[in-house]
């Protein structure tokens, strides 16, 4: 469980916002059109980021609405800001979010988050498959 103690909202600049592709889903682009072309700052949820150690910001929740924004030609957005979570915690929390709240997540992209988040039974299925 990622300690919360560590968040604070605030605008986040877009343009410094990056993306791991190493556990995040790829980006739905029917997903986001319907964003865009429905897109209301009103009803703007955070995004979820996370601020490493080595200074780079990672969105952890919100891809998809974070690219919206980009498209609409906003430069700052809403966003829960963590700070010095691992790539290990941040694929943790992604899968928390998107299995455990959301229930959507295919097989394949729940794998590679839980194999970046070094979850060992996704170790131990990564290493057979690889045998082969």
């Amino acid at each position: 469980m990622v300690d919360q103690t560590h968040k604070e909202t605030v605008l986040v600049e877009l343009s410094k916002i990056q993306v791991d592709t190493a556990y995040q889903l790829p980006l739905m682009q029917n997903r986001v059109r319907e964003l865009v072309d429905n897109f209301d700052p009103d009803m703007f949820q955070a995004m979820s980021v996370n601020i490493r150690d080595d200074g780079q910001m990672y969105v952890m929740d919100g891809q998809h609405r974070f690219t919206a924004a980009k498209q609409k030609g906003y430069t700052h957005a809403p966003g829960w800001v963590f700070k010095g979570m691992t790539q290990a915690e941040e694929a943790s929390f992604f899968l928390d979010i998107n299995t455990n709240r959301r229930g959507y997540i295919k097989a394949v992209s729940r794998h590679y988050a839980e194999l970046t988040a070094k979850d060992q039974r996704a170790m131990d299925i990564q290493a057979v498959v690889e045998e082969f």
